[in-house]
C-alpha cells in the first residue's frame, strides 16, 4: 500500500478562513455539564477548564445525529459544529434538557469565528493585540480595540492554530482588523479545495455529508477522540456499548487517495471489483494536485489497502484505501 501523505509535511502552508458560518452553541447554569454529558459520547464531567474534546450527539437508538466539538469555560460549555447542524439538533437538546438548569443559547447569528494556523498566524493576531503562546488553554482575552474575544488553540484542519470568536458585546472592529490582516499577508493562502484536503487528511468528518443520522458513532472512526466508554449512561449508550463488544462495524470512514488530479463528484459509487463498496462523501485536494477523499466502505468489501474505483458519470478513477489516522 502506498504510504498517505502526513499532514505535518504541510505545516508550512499558511490557512486563514473566515468560519463564522458555523454554528456556536452556549450552554450555561449549574446543570449544564450533566444535561451535556447525559446526550453525547463524550465524558463532559471529567473535562478541565480551557480544554476541548470531540463527541457525537446521539439519538436514543445510538445513531449520530452531529459531531460537534465542546470546550470548556469557567461559566459556560462552548458547543460548535457545522453550519445548517444547530437548528436541526436543538429539539433534541431542549427536549432531554427541560428537567436541567441549563440554558441553551444559539449565537451562531451574533458571533464571528475565525481559524488562523501557519507561519504568520501568530504575526497577525499579534497585529490586533492578540498574543497566543505555546501550550495555551481556550481563555478569553483582550484585543487592540479593547473588546474580548475567546482564543481557542486547536487544530481543525491537522496544522496547528487558533481559533478566534467573538464573545457577548463584542464589537466589528476586531474581525475587521484581522480580515484586513490577512487580505494583506505576504503568505499565499490555501484554496478551499486544499482546505478540504487537510480536513480529509485529518480524518475530520463534516455533518451531513460523512456524518448523518444513519451512521452509528463507530462508523466514524473517530473511538479515541470522541467515545468514552467509561463513563456513565447517556442516550443511545446500549447501542454504542453493544456494538463495542462485538468489536467491530459493517461499515466505516476511510481516507481514499486517488489516481490523478481531478475530483470526483461528492456522492458518487465506490466499487470493489463488482461489487458496490460505499459512496463519496468528501473531496479534496493536497498542495501539489494529490486527491484525497472520504468514503463510507463497507469492511468486508473494501479493507484498508484495498484498490478500489470511484464511478463519476462517464468515466472513473483508481483509488486506494486508507485508515482514519488523525494526520
Amino acid at each position: 500500500m502506498s504510504a498517505l501523505p502526513k499532514i505535518a509535511e504541510f505545516s508550512g502552508q499558511s490557512i486563514f478562513v473566515d468560519r463564522t458560518d458555523r454554528g456556536r452553541l452556549w450552554l450555561t447554569g449549574p446543570d449544564r455539564a450533566k444535561f451535556l454529558n447525559n446526550v453525547c459520547t463524550q465524558d463532559v464531567l471529567s473535562m478541565s477548564l480551557g480544554k476541548g474534546k470531540e463527541a457525537f450527539i446521539t439519538s436514543l437508538q445510538g445513531k449520530t445525529l452531529a459531531y460537534v466539538l465542546v470546550h470548556a469555560l469557567p461559566d459556560a460549555l462552548v458547543v460548535r459544529t457545522d453550519a445548517d447542524v444547530l437548528p436541526v439538533i436543538m429539539p433534541h437538546l431542549q427536549k432531554y434538557g427541560i428537567f436541567d438548569e441549563v440554558v441553551l443559547e444559539d449565537r451562531s447569528a451574533s458571533s464571528r469565528e475565525w481559524h488562523l494556523a501557519g507561519s504568520q498566524a501568530v504575526e497577525i493576531l499579534n497585529s490586533i493585540g492578540i498574543h497566543p503562546v505555546a501550550d495555551m488553554e481556550s481563555v478569553r482575552v483582550p484585543v487592540a480595540s479593547g473588546e474580548q474575544v475567546l482564543l481557542i488553540p486547536e487544530a481543525p484542519f491537522g496544522i496547528p492554530g487558533w481559533t478566534v470568536i467573538g464573545t457577548p458585546g463584542t464589537g466589528e472592529s476586531w474581525a475587521q482588523q484581522l480580515d484586513q490582516a490577512c487580505q494583506t499577508a505576504s503568505t499565499p493562502v490555501v484554496t478551499l479545495e486544499v482546505l478540504e484536503g487537510f480536513r480529509i487528511l485529518t480524518g475530520i468528518p463534516r455533518n451531513g455529508q460523512d456524518v448523518t443520522p444513519a451512521n452509528l458513532p463507530q462508523e466514524l472512526d473517530r473511538n479515541d477522540q470522541s467515545i468514552s466508554f467509561k463513563k456513565g449512561c447517556y442516550l443511545g449508550q446500549e447501542t454504542v456499548a453493544r456494538l463495542d463488544a462485538l468489536g467491530h462495524v459493517n461499515k466505516i470512514l476511510r481516507i481514499l487517495t486517488v489516481d490523478g488530479s481531478d475530483l470526483p463528484t461528492l456522492g458518487v459509487t465506490v466499487r470493489a471489483g463488482e461489487k458496490e463498496a460505499g459512496t463519496v462523501s468528501s473531496v479534496g485536494q493536497l498542495p501539489g494536485g494529490r486527491v484525497v477523499a472520504l468514503a463510507m466502505l463497507k469492511v468486508n468489501l473494501a479493507p484498508v489497502g484495498a484498490e478500489v474505483e470511484i464511478l463519476g458519470g462517464d468515466r472513473s478513477y483508481h483509488a486506494q484505501v486508507h485508515p482514519i489516522t488523525g494526520g
